[in-house]
C-alpha cells in the first residue's frame, strides 16, 4: 500500500532529452488506437478522452498535419451527432455504452462538459466548421440554464435518471415527437434515425445524427439555412415539451477543480467566437473562486450552502491555476497571474516532494493518510500532475522564475519513457514534451492596441505560446518589463524564446511568420 507510485512503474530520470522523435513514435502509437469508423478511440465503452485529442490537435497544428486535425474533428463531429450529446439542449454525458455514441450514460459532468467545450473551441478555432460553433453555443447555454449558481459557481453533475429510469427526461416516443412537430418529422425522423417502435429499449427512441446537415437538407429539398432555422423551431418546442417532466436530480456541490475545467473551456469558447458572454461566465466563475473557496490562503474542495468544505486536492489547486493563467492571458488582469502564483507557491510548499520530484494528491500537511497518493495518468480529467507540470512551464515563461522551469523539466524527464510506453493514458504529458521540445513562444505586447493585438494572436495561433499584455508601459509581469511601444505609442509585439526577443513587430501576421513549428 505504502509503495509510491514512483517505485511501482520503476520511474527515473531519463538519460535521453525529449525530441521530435518522441513526438512520432508517441503520435504513431495513439492514431494507431484510434476508430476509423466512429471516431474516439478503439474501446467500448467509449469515453470522449478530451485529453488525447487535445493533444493530437496540439500536435496537428504544430506539424501542420492535416490527417491529424481531421482525425480529431471526424472524432468531434460522431460525439457532437451522438446520442451522447444533448441535441434538445446542449452538453455531454459521460459516456456511451456502445462504440458508436449511440446510448449514452446520462450522467452530464461539469469536468467533461469543461474539457469538451475547450476541444471544440480549438477546432472550431482552427476550421471555422460551423458544426463546432453549434456545440460550443448550444453547451453554453445548458451550462446557464442548469449549472451555474448565482454567485458564479458552476454544480458539480445532473444525474442520469429521473422517476427511476435512466434516459427518461432525455428519450422520446415517436408518438409524442408525431403530436409534437407534425409535418415536420419526415426530416427529423431522418436526421435523429428515429423509428416508429424507437430505436432504443422500451420503445423510446435517443436522438442520434448519422448524416451532415447538408445532406439532410438536400435530401429534402431544402437549402441547409432553411432545415437550421426549422430545427432551431423544432428544438425549441421540444425543449418546452421536455421542461413539463420531471428532471433528474442534481448534485449542487460547486467543487473548485471542476469549476477551474469549465472555466478553462468557457475561456477558449471566447477566443474561438469572440462572443464577452463566455468571458464573463469564467471571469466571474474565477472571482467566486477567489472571493469564496481561498480562506486564508488555502483552497478549498467544496462549496455548498454558503459554507467551504475540505481543504483542496492537488487536481483542484491544478486545474484552477490553468484557468486562471489562461484568463491572465485574455484579461490582461495581473490579478489572475498574482491568484495562479500564489497558488503553485502553495502547492510546492505544501504537495511537492522533493525526493521524488512530484506532488502528493493530498496536502499531506493538511491530514495524515495511510497513503497519499501522487497521481500520474491522465483519464477523464488529466492528472493533477500534468497539469501542474505545464502550469509551471506556462508560469516560468511569464514570472521568469527559474525554479518553476526546473521542476516541470525535472518532472518531465522522470515521466518520459513512461509516455513513449502508454501515451493513451499519458497524453497530456505528451503536451508537456510537445511545447518543451518545440518550443513554447514567450509573447509580450505593449502599448495602444496591445489588446486587440493580443486576442488576434491567441485566435490565430490556438497552441504552444504564452500571452501577456499591457496598454502601458509597465513592469507588473517580468515578460512585459523592458519592452516598450513604437514611438508614436502604439503596440509592439515582441516574439521571445527563452527570454531572448526577435526583433519586434507591429503586425500579428509577422508575429505569427516567427513561431516554430515542427518539421
Amino acid at each position: 500500500l505504502n509503495r509510491s507510485e514512483i517505485e511501482k512503474y520503476g520511474i527515473q530520470a531519463s538519460e535521453e532529452e525529449a525530441s521530435e522523435d518522441d513526438l512520432v513514435e508517441i503520435i504513431t502509437k495513439l492514431s494507431a488506437q484510434f476508430d476509423k469508423e466512429w471516431g474516439g478511440m478503439n474501446r467500448i465503452p467509449k469515453f470522449p478522452m478530451p485529453v488525447i485529442w487535445n493533444f493530437v490537435l496540439d500536435y496537428a497544428y504544430l506539424s501542420q498535419r492535416e490527417d491529424l486535425k481531421e482525425a480529431v474533428y471526424f472524432t468531434l463531429k460522431k460525439i457532437g451527432m451522438g446520442g451522447i450529446y444533448d441535441h434538445i439542449q446542449g452538453g455531454f454525458a459521460r459516456y456511451s455504452v456502445d462504440g458508436e455514441w449511440f446510448a449514452p450514460h446520462f450522467e452530464k459532468m461539469l469536468y467533461d462538459n469543461g474539457q469538451l467545450l475547450e476541444l471544440n473551441a480549438k477546432a472550431y478555432q482552427m476550421s471555422a466548421d460551423s458544426f463546432f460553433l453549434e456545440k460550443i453555443e448550444e453547451t453554453i447555454q445548458w451550462l446557464e440554464a442548469e449549472m451555474l449558481d448565482e454567485k458564479g459557481g458552476f454544480h458539480a453533475a445532473q444525474d442520469a435518471d429521473s422517476e427511476g429510469v435512466e434516459g427518461k427526461f432525455y428519450t422520446w416516443r415517436y408518438s409524442e415527437l408525431e403530436q409534437l412537430v407534425g409535418d415536420e418529422l419526415p426530416w427529423l425522423r431522418k436526421l435523429y434515425n428515429l423509428k416508429i417502435h424507437g430505436n432504443w429499449e422500451d420503445g423510446v427512441n435517443i436522438l442520434f445524427q448519422t448524416q451532415d446537415y447538408e445532406s439532410i437538407a438536400s435530401e429534402f429539398k431544402m437549402s441547409k439555412d432553411e432545415l437550421l432555422e426549422k430545427l432551431t423551431e423544432v428544438k425549441s418546442t421540444l425543449l418546452k415539451s421536455r421542461n413539463q417532466r420531471i428532471s433528474p436530480g442534481k448534485d449542487d456541490k460547486i467543487l473548485a477543480g471542476w469549476n477551474g475545467l469549465m472555466a478553462s473551456g468557457l475561456i477558449q469558447s471566447y477566443l474561438a467566437t469572440g462572443n464577452e458572454k463566455p468571458l464573463e461566465l469564467a471571469l466571474k466563475n474565477l472571482d467566486f473562486i477567489h472571493g469564496h473557496m481561498i480562506v486564508e490562503g488555502v483552497l478549498h474542495r467544496t462549496y455548498k450552502n454558503g459554507s467551504t468544505y475540505t481543504p483542496a486536492f492537488l487536481e483542484d489547486y491544478a486545474a484552477v491555476i490553468k484557468a486562471a493563467l489562461q484568463a491572465y492571458e485574455v484579461s490582461g488582469n495581473i490579478t489572475y497571474l498574482k491568484m495562479s502564483e500564489e497558488l503553485t507557491e502553495y502547492c510546492l510548499e505544501h504537495f511537492f516532494d522533493q525526493e521524488e520530484g512530484f506532488f502528493f494528491f493530498n496536502d499531506p500537511k493538511a491530514e495524515k493518510l495511510i497513503a497519499n497518493k501522487k497521481e500520474l495518468f491522465d483519464n477523464v480529467i488529466p492528472a493533477s500532475n500534468s497539469i501542474m507540470a505545464r502550469n509551471l512551464h506556462k508560469l516560468s515563461l511569464l514570472t521568469y522564475k527559474e525554479e518553476y522551469s526546473s521542476i516541470s523539466k525535472g518532472m518531465m524527464s522522470k515521466i518520459r519513457e513512461l509516455i513513449l510506453k502508454d501515451p493513451g493514458f499519458l497524453s497530456n504529458w505528451a503536451s508537456l514534451l510537445l511545447e518543451q521540445v518545440v518550443p513554447t513562444a514567450e509573447i509580450g505586447i505593449v502599448g495602444i492596441g496591445a489588446k486587440g493585438k493580443a486576442l488576434e494572436l491567441l485566435r490565430k495561433a490556438p497552441s504552444n505560446l504564452v500571452v501577456a499584455w499591457n496598454e502601458e508601459v509597465t513592469e507588473n509581469a517580468p515578460i512585459l518589463n523592458g519592452k516598450t511601444p513604437d514611438s508614436t505609442g502604439n503596440a509592439l509585439i515582441y516574439v521571445c524564446f527563452d527570454h531572448a526577443c526577435r526583433r519586434p513587430v507591429a503586425k500579428v501576421e509577422e508575429a505569427i511568420s516567427q513561431l516554430p513549428h515542427l518539421n
